[in-house]
């Protein structure tokens, strides 16, 4: 039986902060900053994502995201971008399960085997949402992404920040991140 999702918190969380000079982080991507809340490309105009699919993305989590953000010290527009760009945002209700690397899964969980963990994170969403807003605010984990949204997609989809991907921002990913990666232009 799944956990029941709490009320959502009250009030509007914390916002990442923003940042005072272009970053590529030195992968010779594009560079962006966070700007009004919402990540900027140089020399274009912000690109949003689909406000159905944000809006989706609320109804189903908003108890989750809002109390496990706020519990982290996290934007809470970053937990839903991490959901978004699993897919558990998408029209399907069915909840995609990987929204991080499993890799990370014991990070802030090393209570738990790897075996226990995945299975966890892949079918129970509090657990997953718990999970992502933990990996997110874990000192380790920040040192990774330095709270950049671009960043952080980067490292809960491959467990890590490194340069050699082929996309815009030139991080590496998974291959089925490598589209979702283009929804990182949302409000962060």
């Amino acid at each position: 039986m799944a956990d029941p999702q709490p009320e959502p918190a009250p009030g509007g969380g914390v916002w990442e902060p923003p940042t005072t000079t272009l970053d590529d982080y030195r992968c010779a991507g594009l560079d962006w900053q966070i700007l009004n809340h919402f990540i900027v490309i140089a020399h274009r105009a912000p690109e949003l994502g689909d406000p159905a699919s944000i809006k989706r993305c609320e109804q189903r989590f908003a108890g989750w995201v809002t109390t496990a953000a706020d519990a982290g010290n996290d934007s809470r527009a970053s937990v839903y971008a991490a959901l978004e760009a699993s897919g558990a945002c998408d029209e399907s209700p069915t909840y995609p399960g990987l929204v991080l690397a499993p890799s990370l899964c014991t990070k802030p969980r090393p209570d738990l085997g790897a075996d226990v963990c995945a299975e966890k994170l892949a079918s129970e969403p509090a657990f997953g949402i718990l999970l992502t807003a933990d990996v997110l605010a874990n000192a380790t984990m920040r040192k990774a992404h330095l709270r950049g949204p671009v960043r952080m997609g980067a490292l809960l989809g491959h467990a890590s920040v490194a340069c050699g991907g082929d996309d815009r921002w030139k991080l590496l990913a998974p291959e089925q991140a490598a589209s979702p990666s283009s929804r990182s232009d949302q409000k962060a």
